[in-house]
């Protein structure tokens, strides 16, 4: 697991009182940074001391299970309460110092014996029985199959307890320490998080726990923390540019509680510098080399230049670097590849008509971006392009080319939903679902209550020649009868297939096979993956739908979909991993337990994604409709935090600006 060697999405920031702890858990942070944050919040006791007056946490020993039991009981804030108890328990062999620890573990049922009357007190502790304990800590109960006992690894990594499934032959004191660490913030199977119920039982204070539950690391600029810069702008600014300032400055302040100092460019310069506008600084020769740019971040060792055509432009660029870098963001270092010369982005990313559904690719070839969203009355597939994200986002649907018209003589009556464009063996391909019988519509003799209609079918429109902007014609239904929505075409070490949202009593994401681009492969099965079980999902209706696969950078499988009813106002995304051998069998695939993109009050119900590339490839960025006025199109970046897992952090709120894809 090499648990000593991570600790993940965790910033530490710490304030004097707690000036012995590191004030950030990076990639390579030990046993050494978990254990003295523990410590500083009371949840550690050490073995003495130092040389140096330091305490000593035997990091490299290992654990004895009545310690570690021990250990676990002092994590949860609960040692007065186990040594005031007196709690019933059968093990005949233990130290009178372990009794009240052991058997307060007992009684909750974070631990058990190696017999019915043994306990094995100074056998050392096994990473899976360690791990299993805190994970019943978290809620999670192996009785009930949450997981197995000596094999917790996969819920663990799910969970946020460790960064690797791989067993640990060298389990020590400083790699449960960052069990512990990890455990505060991790997802509990109910309830409150750990950090938060020791804050409400008294266990730690409000302040000091609030250190832990910030960003991760964060942004850094060549290395250095952002916190740890001044904002520059010139001694003659004026009021556009100190307010484009202050947008970093109170964007700094809200995402880590600390507030940068504002400084002119006629003070001596320091080592690490945001400067806003034209100054005297060095870094900001760069702004005039760019000529004809309309926003600009030029990134230069460890100070940004932030530039804009005209001050309009510069306070907007500000606030790109703000929502790019600063708000609900995992780790990033910016350096001189960051340097950024392009337009700008607002939201919502499409004003123009409704922009439900989206879907948008970037095809290398071509050199355009695609985009298909569902019709505003269900009953046509019309495909739209431009060389920039930008320029997409001002077209409106007269703008757009009609691909295919449902109606009465079409193959597809009424009711087509979520199209999606697709090159799979060499073409292109345009997925969809549509109702096949005018006898279900909504009101009608087959369907008197409305609801969806039972003839709807997942079909496929063919590309007439290589051109994706070309003529389509109508293919095939996948399949006759399966009932669904949603279809999502996908290639997986080489095999093709299609993911959708069956209709049942609810939505179900089912994965099924291709025979070929245009057929359900029905000699193999069809399996549902995903139904609504967790509290986020289980809101409003029953209802996983709206699939969307991505490969992540290190090779990882993931599944994005959208929970609860798409009316109900707590629409989201949830994500699924395939973490099995077989991508048709739904203990393959592991469930995250909390969604990854929640609305705000600006943004409501944000949900059914599409993932697309930066046109040089190097950034994920992630296209979704959320609420403002009818479904509105919403497009961001996101990336990736130190254990792999994506961060889509809040969906953009309307008016706020993000930097365009890299390489346009």
């Amino acid at each position: 697991m090499k648990m000593t060697k991570r600790i993940v999405s965790l910033l530490l920031a710490v304030s004097l009182a707690f000036a012995a702890v590191p004030a950030v858990f990076a990639a390579d942070s030990t046993g050494a940074d978990a254990a003295n944050a523990l410590h500083s919040l009371g949840l550690l006791a050490g073995k003495g001391t130092n040389a140096d007056g330091s305490v000593n946490f035997d990091l490299d020993g290992s654990l004895t299970r009545a310690e570690s039991i021990t250990q676990v009981v002092r994590f949860l804030g609960a040692e007065k309460k186990a040594t005031a108890e007196t709690n019933a328990h059968p093990f005949t062999d233990l130290a009178a110092w372990a009794v009240p620890y052991i058997s307060y573990a007992y009684a909750n049922g974070i631990t058990a014996g190696v017999s019915a009357t043994k306990f094995d007190c100074n056998g050392a502790m096994s990473d899976y029985a360690f791990l299993t304990a805190i994970l019943r800590v978290l809620g999670y109960k192996d009785a009930e199959g949450d997981f197995v006992w000596n094999n917790p690894y996969a819920l663990a990594k799910t969970v946020g307890l460790i960064a690797s499934e791989t067993p640990d032959t060298n389990f020590t004191r400083g790699d449960a320490f960052v069990i512990c660490f990890n455990a505060l913030t991790a997802t509990v199977k109910n309830g409150d998080k750990i950090c938060d119920s020791l804050v409400k039982n008294g266990a730690v204070s409000a302040d000091a726990m609030s250190v832990i539950t910030k960003p991760a690391s964060g942004l850094t600029i060549g290395g250095v923390k952002i916190t740890d810069c001044k904002v520059v702008v010139s001694a003659g600014a004026n009021a556009t540019e100190k307010l484009a300032a202050n947008t970093i400055i109170n964007a700094v302040k809200e995402a880590y509680g600390v507030e940068l100092p504002l400084v002119t460019d006629d003070t001596a310069q320091t080592d690490a510098e945001i400067v806003v506008g034209n100054t005297s600084r060095n870094v900001s020769a760069g702004l005039a080399n760019v000529g004809g740019y309309d926003a600009a971040m030029i990134v230069e060792g460890r100070s940004v230049a932030i530039g804009g055509a005209n001050n309009s432009i510069l306070r907007n660029t500000a606030n790109a670097f703000a929502n790019s870098y600063v708000v609900n963001k995992a780790s990033v270092n910016l350096t001189e590849n960051d340097t950024y010369i392009g337009e700008l982005i607002t939201a919502p990313a499409r004003a123009l008509g409704q922009s439900g559904d989206p879907c948008i690719v970037y095809d290398d070839e071509t050199q355009y971006y695609y985009a298909l969203y569902s019709a505003p009355k269900n009953d046509r597939v019309i495909l739209y392009r431009a060389k920039t994200l930008a320029e997409l986002g001002t077209l409106d649907t007269a703008d757009g080319k009609e691909i295919y018209v449902a109606g009465e003589h079409a193959e597809v009556k009424h009711k087509l939903y979520a199209p999606e464009l697709k090159k799979m063996d060499g073409k292109w391909y345009i997925y969809a679902s549509g109702a096949t019988s005018w006898d279900d519509r909504n009101g009608g003799p087959a369907n008197p209550n409305g609801g969806a209609s039972a003839s709807i079918r997942l079909f496929c429109l063919e590309a007439v020649s290589d051109d994706p902007y070309g003529d389509y014609k109508f293919k095939a239904f996948l399949n006759p009868d399966i009932f669904a929505i949603d279809a999502h075409p996908f290639t997986y070490e080489g095999q093709n297939y299609i993911a959708f949202a069956r209709i049942r009593s609810g939505n179900l994401i089912s994965i099924a096979k291709l025979s070929n681009p245009w057929t359900i492969d029905t000699e193999s099965k069809v399996s549902v993956i995903a139904t609504p079980t967790y509290a986020f999902e289980t809101i409003s209706g029953s209802i996983n739908e709206g699939p969307f696969t991505f490969v992540s950078p290190d090779g990882r499988l993931f599944m994005l979909y959208s929970a609860n009813a798409v009316t109900s106002g707590k629409y989201c995304l949830g994500i699924l991993e395939f973490t099995g051998s077989d991508i048709l069998s739904k203990n393959s695939w592991t469930k995250h337990k909390e969604a990854v993109l929640l609305g705000t009050d600006a943004a409501k119900s944000p949900g059914h994604c599409s993932v697309f590339m930066s046109p040089d490839g190097t950034e994920y960025w992630l296209a979704y409709h959320y609420q403002s006025s009818g479904r509105k199109l919403g497009v961001k970046k996101f990336t990736f935090d130190e254990s792999g897992f994506p961060v889509f952090g809040d969906p953009l709120a309307p008016g706020k600006y993000i930097f365009a894809p890299s390489g346009e």
